[in-house]
This record gives C-alpha cells, structure tokens and sequence, in this order.
C-alpha cells in the first residue's frame, strides 16, 4: 500500500513537471538564439533572417522528432544506476531537444571565467539574454570575422545538440526491430509540430493584417523596454511588431504543452485506462 501511495504521488508529480520543463527550456533557447536589442521577446518569424530561421526552429523539429519516436519504444530496463535516468524516454523528450543548451552551459561558465578563450568578460551576468546578446553584438560585427564564426558554431551546437539523443532513441529502436516505424512516426510528427506551429501564426498574421502590421509606434510602457530609453537609445517598436512576438510566443508554449500533455498519453502504459 506504501509503495503504491508513493507511485501514484510520483505519477502525478510526472504530469505536472513534464509539461513545465520543456516551456522553461524553449524560452531560455529563444531568449539566447533570438534576442534583440529592444529587449522585448525578441523578433518574430516575419522579421527573421535565413540564420534564425536555421537556428530558431532546431529545438522544436528535435522535439517532435523525439516525441514520435519515443511512442511505442519502452524504456530499457537493463541500464542500471545514474544511466538509467539518461535513458529514460521522458528525459529525451522534455530535456533532449534542448541538450545542446543544457551541455553548453559548463562551457559557457568556463568561458566567463577564462575570457581569455572567448571575450565574454563583457557580459555582466549568464543569462539567456546577456548571453544572447553577447552573440548579437558578435554577428552584428562584420569585421569580428574570428568572433562571427565562434558565436554562429555555438548557436548551431545549442539548436541541433538534439542530434545526439535522437540517435540514441535511433539505436534503441533498431536493437528492438523498432527502427521503421520509430523513424516514421518521429518524422511525420516532427513536421506536422513545426509546420503547424508556424502555418498558425502565418495564417494569423495575413487573416489580421491590419492589426499585426500595425505601423504606429507603440509607447514604452514595459519596464524591459525602458532599460533602451534610459541608455538613450529611443524604441521603435511598432503595435505591431509587439502584437506578431506576443502571439508567436503564445503559440510556441501552447504548441510546447500541448505536445507535452498528449506524448504523456500517447506514452502511458496500455494497461492503464
């Protein structure tokens, strides 16, 4: 009875945390891969340049691709000790699309404090924005060709690091004679989370045009944006550009939960009702 009261109190801790973690991660990825100067959410798809439109996305197809691939394929019960936690399939989907992210983070405090290696000193604390704007000023910078190639090899490595735990779920499921379906389900899922993600907010944007285009120059009311007017610099930020960053973030955390919560099902044991 102890036992099964501990199990059911683990169950529902489950339900709460996985949808949570994976938001959490998927923010602090925008906030570093996407920053902008104005310090507000950062700009939408409709302002991006081909290298955020490579960068941006990277997390989210690995999430899909790890949440298809994942249904079906059991966890291993063979691997042992701390391993064990590193193999289980709610670590690859809620934590694997964001690995990169999460294994720069040693390197980026090493890079704090050995600037010697890489000019961080400037960067007054890690945070997914400073560190963000810490890339920005590099690639904005044609001359820092030496700076430009170091921040764009780091953005990639943070966006694609889910490469690695999709060829972990990829071996898993070929020991298992799992590989084709595993493969098929991750990549239709994965597209069909991102390309509706995005054909959303598309659809959104031209079916509002007026209102998401709107061309007036929005008052600084937000604290975040005061920090431009009070360092001199005035906000351009239109109605609209901050009508296009609200609702894509809106969309991006409920596609996030969404996929989260439905995974949860998809993946429950079958003998559970």
């Amino acid at each position: 009875m102890h036992k099964q009261r501990w199990g059911w109190l683990w169950d529902g801790l489950a339900w709460l945390a996985l949808p949570v973690i994976p938001v959490i991660l998927a923010g602090w990825h925008h906030d570093f891969v996407n920053w902008s100067p104005d310090l507000y959410r950062g700009p939408d798809p409709t302002e991006w340049d081909w290298f955020l439109w490579v960068a941006v996305p990277g997390p989210l197809l690995g999430y899909g691709f790890l949440a298809g691939a994942t249904v079906g394929l059991p966890d291993d019960p063979d691997v042992k000790g701390w391993r064990r936690w590193f193999s289980r399939r709610a670590v690859w989907v809620t934590c694997g699309p964001w690995a990169g992210l999460l294994g720069a983070l040693p390197l980026l405090v090493l890079m704090k404090s050995v600037p010697l290696v890489v000019p961080l000193a400037t960067v007054p604390a890690l945070t997914a924005n400073t560190l963000g704007q810490w890339w920005f000023e590099r690639i904005s910078s044609p001359a820092r060709l030496g700076d430009l190639s170091i921040a764009s090899a780091a953005v990639l490595i943070v966006s694609y690091g889910w490469l690695l735990p999709a060829a972990a779920v990829v071996r898993r499921a070929a020991r298992r004679d799992l590989l084709r379906p595993a493969l098929q389900r991750g990549l239709a899922l994965m597209i069909a989370f991102v390309g509706s993600l995005f054909a959303s907010f598309w659809a959104a944007v031209e079916v509002w045009r007026s209102y998401y285009f709107d061309t007036r120059i929005a008052p600084v009311l937000l604290a975040a944006l005061s920090l431009t007017t009070l360092s001199g610099c005035a906000s351009t930020l239109t109605y609209g550009e901050i009508r296009r960053r609200d609702l894509f973030q809106a969309l991006l955390v409920s596609w996030i939960l969404g996929l989260a919560l439905a995974w949860r099902w998809w993946s429950r044991p079958k003998g559970k009702k």
